[in-house]
C-alpha cells in the first residue's frame, strides 16, 4: 500500500479510495475483512466526524430493513466477531463502549483523510502525493443492498470526487 500518508504512530493503513484494503504499516499483505457489512461499518467510520457513529446510527443504517432490536443484535454480533476472527493488533483499531463505535486515530491512517485535511496553499509535492492516494471514487464495491448505506456511499464517492478536483485545480 505504497504512497499511504504518514501518521504518527500508525500502524496499520486503510484505504477506501478505490478497492476497500487494510494493511499493518510494516507489512504489503492486507488484512482481509471477510463480512461485507464489516468492510462498510469501517467505511463509514473512515468517513464519520471524529472517526466515530453511535451503535444505534450504525444498527440502522447496516441493518435498514430490520426492527430496531434485531439490528442492534446483528451489530453486536458482527463486532463480536470481528474482534474474536481478528487478531489482537488488528482489533484494536476499533474502540468500542456501549454508546459508539470508532476507530483509534492514533493506529491507522486512512487515506480519504489525507485527501480531505489537504491544505490550501499545498505545494506541488503535497498534491501529487494526494493524487497518488486517489486510487479510485470512494468504497468501490462497498454496497451491501441496504438503501441508507447505498445511498450514503453514493454520496461520499461524490464528495470524494469534488474535493480532489478542488485540491488540485
Amino acid at each position: 500500500m505504497a504512497g499511504s500518508p504518514p501518521a504518527d504512530g500508525a500502524q496499520f493503513e486503510f484505504r477506501v479510495l478505490g478497492q476497500f484494503e487494510l494493511a499493518r504499516r510494516d507489512s504489503p499483505e492486507l488484512i482481509a475483512v471477510q463480512a461485507a457489512k464489516m468492510r462498510a461499518l469501517l467505511a463509514y467510520l473512515a468517513a464519520a466526524p471524529r472517526l466515530t457513529e453511535t451503535r444505534r446510527q450504525l444498527a440502522a443504517l447496516l441493518w435498514e430493513s430490520s426492527g430496531e432490536d434485531q439490528a442492534r443484535q446483528s451489530l453486536r454480533q458482527m463486532l463480536s466477531n470481528f474482534r474474536r476472527g481478528a487478531s489482537a493488533e488488528v482489533s484494536s483499531i476499533l474502540s468500542l463502549d456501549d454508546t459508539t463505535v470508532s476507530f483509534d486515530p492514533s493506529l491507522i491512517a486512512i487515506d480519504r483523510t489525507a485527501l480531505m485535511e489537504v491544505r490550501p496553499n499545498a505545494d506541488l509535492a503535497e498534491l501529487a502525493r494526494i493524487a497518488e492516494l486517489y486510487r479510485k471514487d470512494f468504497g468501490q464495491g462497498l454496497e451491501i443492498g441496504e438503501p441508507a448505506f447505498d445511498d450514503w456511499l453514493r454520496s461520499e464517492e461524490h464528495t470524494s470526487e469534488l474535493q480532489l478536483h478542488h485540491d488540485l485545480v
